[in-house]
């Protein structure tokens, strides 16, 4: 565990920083300007990462129109310690004096980053009890300060503002460089006014990584248990924003360790040391599943899929007479056990029997070997059809082998059955030139016998079709005239 910093004083306020222009440092310049800019100083910790200029033509008018506008949220914190902006980064811009209702925008950084932006009016208040009070002498506006205080973290405190400067009344640049997640209000009172904070803080470190700090997991492990209490829509909402996270294991760890996580989901935490109570040796489901989690797609049903998959193995573990361990039908248990977590999480039946079926089912896709047939390939599909795009998602995390070669071997197999999927897919869904039962139609109107002459004729016809002489698609009367009237020797009887 990362150490513990000091916590940050919120009276007087720190100092607010000031971000220096890319091309001239110490004049500053505005967002108007549109000037390229790192958004904080050098730091030992990373290079100062730019905001991007799609950033800077969203807040163009807004500038224009003689508003300030301050970025804030999480990702904001990280730009300002030199981390860039990555695909599904969110931020909020807040817009002082705005009467239009919030609005969220997608804006595409590059062709692989996509940033979620809502623009709204300063005007959040406090999800866990009274926001501490603005120190005398602050020039951070009023309606700005309270909202950055609203915030759970100190890291989700920072706002960033039109002039380019660094809003920071809590420490949480630091937070971030020191690696830990702090809270602006006192850890207990976050806890106790309401019963899903400690799911709230987890949620900030799946993206994140930040390790609470041990103030905080000492007050969350005393009041584990008002989670309890929590609106099973709560449960769910968290889960499902932790689980996509880059760090879910992290945060999943923190659960665990602040003993929430039996609270919500027993079934999982049963696997936790399951592998030391085997006479013979097996890996750690436990470890296992968080490295699946995280190198799953972030989709939530392939991310719960990877919570559960192996669930059932707590149950289902035997020792044949070789020393041999085998956990037999362990797929279908723990889609059983997910059903009951389904229910217990509030989730509709769409998603619950869509998550059941990549859980009762993960094992199949990493049967592929090179020797199957296109007819094999195409009988997987038909039998896992609407599920196969999520069970190869699955399959493509569900190996953690230290071993090079055989993840090597794995990846090699998963892109070539993809491979063939598409050139099946691609093959299926072509409009065939001729109408089907065209055969058949050529032997009843010309009299003609079953043979090599038939496949002759639909060659023929087919390359005509190809060089442009004739449409595809048409009515297998049309063929009929075509050939009669270009080439009736091929249907001479």
């Amino acid at each position: 565990m990362r150490p513990e910093t000091r916590e940050p004083p919120t009276a007087p306020e720190t100092a607010p920083s000031r971000m220096e222009p890319a091309t001239a440092r110490g004049q500053a310049k505005t967002l108007a300007e549109r000037t390229r800019r790192p958004v904080t100083e050098p730091s030992p910790n990373g290079s100062p990462a730019p905001l991007p200029d799609a950033i800077f033509e969203l807040l163009a008018p807004i500038v224009s129109a003689g508003a300030t506008p301050v970025l804030t949220g999480i990702d904001i914190a990280r730009l300002c310690v030199g981390a860039p902006l990555s695909d599904g980064a969110t931020i909020a811009v807040l817009v002082p004096g705005a009467r239009e209702p919030a609005r969220n925008v997608t804006v595409c950084i590059d062709a692989t980053t996509a940033v979620h932006v809502t623009v709204r009016a300063p005007d959040r208040t406090p999800a866990h009890g009274h926001a501490p009070r603005q120190a005398a002498g602050s020039d951070i506006p009023p309606a700005i300060w309270a909202d950055l205080a609203a915030s759970l973290s100190t890291a989700g405190a920072v706002g960033l503002d039109a002039s380019g400067r660094v809003l920071d009344p809590f420490g949480g640049v630091a937070d971030l460089r020191a690696g830990v997640l702090r809270s602006v209000l006192p850890p207990d009172r976050i806890v106790r006014s309401s019963p899903d904070g400690v799911l709230a803080l987890a949620t900030e470190v799946a993206p994140t990584g930040l390790e609470p700090v041990g103030e905080l997991r000492r007050a969350a492990g005393r009041d584990a248990g008002n989670v309890l209490d929590a609106d099973r829509g709560a449960w769910r909402r968290h889960l499902d924003a932790l689980l996509v996270g880059r760090f879910a294991d992290v945060a999943l760890q923190f659960l665990l360790d602040v003993k929430v996580l039996p609270f919500l989901v027993p079934e999982v935490c049963a696997m936790v040391d399951f592998h030391l109570s085997s006479p013979v040796h097996h890996k750690d489901s436990w470890d296992h599943t968080k490295q699946v989690i995280v190198k799953a797609a972030p989709i939530p049903a392939v991310r719960w899929a990877a919570l559960m998959h192996d669930t059932g193995k707590v149950w289902t573990r035997s020792v044949n007479k070789q020393g041999k361990v085998h956990f037999f039908r362990h797929e279908d248990l723990s889609a059983v056990l997910y059903e009951g977590v389904a229910g217990r999480f509030r989730i509709d039946d769409a998603n619950r029997d869509r998550v059941s079926y990549i859980i009762r089912n993960h094992t199949r896709v990493n049967l592929y070997d090179k020797t199957w047939t296109d007819s094999a390939i195409r009988r997987l599909l038909r039998e896992t059809e609407g599920h196969f795009d999520d069970l190869l998602a699955f399959s493509r995390a569900d190996y953690t082998t230290k071993r090079e070669w055989r993840a090597a071997e794995v990846r090699r197999g998963l892109d070539e059955l993809e491979r063939r999927i598409a050139e099946i897919r691609d093959e299926d869904a072509r409009v065939p030139p001729l109408p089907k039962g065209f055969g058949t139609v050529l032997m009843e109107r010309f009299a003609m016998r079953p043979g090599p002459q038939i496949g002759v004729i639909v060659r023929w016809l087919e390359e005509r079709i190809g060089a442009g002489d004739i449409a595809p698609g048409q009515q297998a009367i049309a063929y009929c005239e075509f050939l009669v009237a270009r080439r009736p020797d091929l249907v001479a009887t």
